[in-house]
């Protein structure tokens, strides 16, 4: 519930809108009084209200020189002005002191009623900023003020975890423009560190622990071919005030336990913290042996030895983290025996790319396998040039026409017969981003020209026909890359003709 003040020397006054606002604005039930503007500063400061609806002219303080006063201390505050001038001047005055809306004495409800409607929405969207700022806070590992917290969370506990398709996000990657929170009843969903990733805390009065890992599986959409997911799951609720310490052990859990190409659920407070022997002294001679081949410039007994390595990776179920640190040894290493033509800032950005999209330790060996082979540089399969303007259109047009099937980076590399290394390093040069968010940008934009057609389709029948399976999957996506929800923006667009 919003809170709201209402400032007026009139008892009579205060009483009837006090009677409108409880019955005819739903959401703004908790109303609190002062007889005039010095009142209501007191009254601010004491309960910080989301909403003030104040009479122009009292004693003490007028209305107007309240809100000049208060805009200094909260900016953010919303302000209704009641007045019974008409001189517009004058209102348009009061406008530029930080008053949202006014309304005519005398005070029709449904006048008041449509003024506290638009009040509600402004409220709505300062209370979804200040949650994400907040939240981004907390997942940052800060631990925010606990008066704060209570006034966005309810005092309740929470079931908390975090579901990941595929690999870890890119350190690289530019988040800050996505979305990272949503607002669903009692659940808290985070989502942005990448699309592929949704970390959730749900109410423990809504859902018991069986319905919680249901939902919270469900949430990050239907796997694809070629996708595996890793669950973490908390078994032990949390308050608000535990979400910083919950996500960081979420997160830790995430880090040390996510294997390339294995679906797992894990629960957080089974997992054993024991470090696993490394076996070095075996790694230190697959990396002798493959440096060995680098030296002797013996292409093929060097791919021999970096398969077998990463087979018995795979074999030993070993995390991505640690897989990682040994192929950017091997791939460094081999540098010094081996020409490679990127420069090391590029040849991070490949392999960042390789392990966000690697499906299994196949899709690894065979990036690796590009960067050696030197096929950044190569024809393809069908005797185009790979790195070329007109090849990166070829794929465009390619993508534009084939939004509606379940692309993936796999995919599209069969389709044209190049490395998924060389995929993405076409698109970095030539787009500027990674494959996967052209691609989701490419399906948003899809999905607003759908929304623009004369004929109104129903959500699920849009996310069909831009390649997502689960409606609320694209929603989500859909929210998070335009800041409104599709239903919103539907309306929006419809109303006043909302720009795409």
């Amino acid at each position: 519930m919003y809170r709201v003040l209402v400032v007026d020397d009139e008892p009579s006054a205060l009483e009837y809108i006090c009677t409108i606002i409880q019955k005819k604005c739903p959401g703004f039930q908790n109303v609190e009084t002062a007889a005039n503007g010095l009142e209501g500063l007191e009254k601010m400061e004491e309960g910080r209200p989301d909403l003030v609806i104040a009479d122009m002219k009292m004693p003490v303080m007028s209305g107007l020189e309240m809100v000049q006063q208060a805009k200094k201390r909260y900016p953010d505050m919303l302000f209704i002005i009641v007045s019974g001038y008409q001189d517009f001047e004058y209102l348009k005055g009061a406008m530029k002191e930080g008053v949202c809306d006014y309304v005519l004495k005398p005070v029709a409800p449904k006048e008041l009623q449509n003024a506290m409607d638009q009040m509600r929405i402004k409220i709505e969207k300062n209370d979804y900023d200040k949650k994400l700022k907040l939240i981004r806070r907390m997942q940052k590992g800060e631990q925010p003020d606990e008066n704060e917290i209570r006034r966005y969370f309810d005092e309740d506990i929470y079931y908390s975890g975090v579901v990941r398709k595929n690999g870890l996000p890119k350190r690289f990657a530019m988040t800050e423009g996505w979305e990272n929170f949503s607002y669903e009843g009692n659940g808290i969903f985070l989502y942005g560190r990448d699309e592929m990733e949704m970390l959730c805390f749900m109410n423990s009065n809504d859902y018991d622990i069986a319905s919680f890992e249901k939902r919270l599986l469900h949430m990050i959409g239907e796997k694809a071919a070629g996708e595996y997911v890793t669950a973490i799951l908390s078994r032990e609720p949390c308050s608000p005030r535990e979400f910083p310490k919950k996500m960081k052990q979420l997160y830790r859990a995430l880090y040390s336990r996510l294997i390339i190409g294995y679906d797992q659920k894990l629960v957080l407070e089974q997992i054993q913290w024991e470090k696993e022997p490394d076996g070095n002294t075996c790694v230190e001679e697959r990396l002798q042996n493959i440096f060995h081949w680098a030296k002797e410039k013996d292409l093929i007994h060097l791919k021999e030895e970096i398969n077998q390595s990463l087979i018995e990776w795979e074999r030993q179920k070993k995390t991505q983290i640690w897989v990682e640190q040994m192929v950017h040894r091997m791939i460094y290493g081999l540098k010094k025996f081996w020409h490679l033509e990127e420069r090391e800032e590029s040849l991070e950005f490949i392999l960042e790319d390789i392990f966000f999209y690697a499906a299994s330790m196949d899709d690894i060996r065979d990036g690796v396998e590009a960067i050696l082979s030197q096929k950044l540089s190569s024809q393809d399969s069908t005797g185009y040039k790979v790195d070329t303007a007109e090849f990166f259109e070829r794929i465009k047009k390619y993508v534009q026409g084939h939004l509606t099937e379940p692309l993936t980076l796999q995919s599209v590399c069969e389709e044209f017969g190049i490395s998924q290394t060389s995929l993405s390093k076409i698109f970095r040069k030539y787009s500027g981003d990674s494959f996967i968010n052209y691609l989701t940008a490419a399906r948003i934009q899809k999905a607003k020209d759908l929304m623009g057609r004369p004929q109104r389709l129903y959500i699920k029948d849009i996310a069909v026909l831009t390649g997502f399976k689960d409606p609320f999957y694209f929603s989500r996506i859909f929210r998070s890359i335009t800041g409104v929800s599709p239903t919103d923006y539907m309306e929006r667009r419809e109303s006043k003709g909302y720009e795409a």
